[in-house]
């Protein structure tokens, strides 16, 4: 986590203002913020420690994409997916990887490539659920 963040924690009950201005409505709550203080990922609640990490990736790989940096984008998707391949954030990255490869190539059946694996590998998931509702 130290290698992609600054950890931050509130007690949004004490600091009202900032739990407002974060839309802290229930805790644990984790916000990514850019250094502009641009809020690039959140999630709620308590995780094992792989789909933490996933999430952790997620975000970083989110703000690199946000910024246009698409290799370290697809980079940081790719690595998600390899590394961390049976967390919920699998799928949604591996979709991302399909989109900064179109970023990067113009090649928009990149997109569809990386559309059909996720509804392959993880048929059951919100995202196989997306991507199979679009075609």
């Amino acid at each position: 986590m130290n290698d992609n963040t600054v950890p931050y924690q509130a007690n949004v009950m004490a600091d009202r203002p900032l739990a407002k201005k974060m839309r802290a409505v229930w805790t644990p709550m984790f916000v990514f913020v850019d250094g502009e203080e641009v809020e690039q990922h959140r999630f709620l609640g308590f995780l094992p420690p792989d789909e933490f990490a996933a999430q952790v990736h997620l975000a970083a790989a989110k703000d690199a994409f946000a910024k246009g940096r698409y290799d370290d984008s697809l980079r940081r998707f790719s690595g998600i997916v390899e590394r961390l391949g049976a967390t919920d954030a699998a799928p949604e990255s591996l979709y991302w990887t399909g989109v900064c490869e179109f970023k990067l190539t113009k090649d928009v059946g990149r997109i569809a490539e990386k559309n059909r694996e996720v509804v392959k590998r993880y048929p059951n998931h919100i995202w196989a659920k997306k991507l199979a509702f679009a075609r």
